[in-house]
């Protein structure tokens, strides 16, 4: 399961209702995103650890997460397309 969002019991509980899943990572303006970690922290405390992780490796995350999405809709025969910007080129799914 994704730490973040658990997009994929998203997926099976609405793929009877849905034609296409948009992907997007989390984009947060530097002006907030401190206040938005805070949050998460205060929320979730057991989260504060990969919180943590993500802040320092966010580019790994969301490739293994992006990876971990198209394996999965692909499997399931899913029309998606990803929209993930974390400073690398765009994937065909991405266009």
């Amino acid at each position: 399961m994704s730490y973040l969002t658990n997009w994929k019991e998203i997926i099976e509980s609405s793929k009877d209702y849905i034609d296409e899943y948009w992907f997007e990572n989390l984009n947060l303006y530097s002006s907030i995103k401190s206040s938005v970690f805070d949050v998460y922290r205060q929320k979730y405390p057991r989260l504060s650890k990969k919180i943590e992780e993500f802040k320092l490796n966010s580019f790994e995350y969301w490739e293994k997460e992006k990876t971990k999405i198209e394996s999965y809709c692909n499997k399931n025969d899913l029309k998606f397309k990803i929209y993930f910007h974390h400073g690398r080129r765009k994937t065909p799914h991405e266009i």
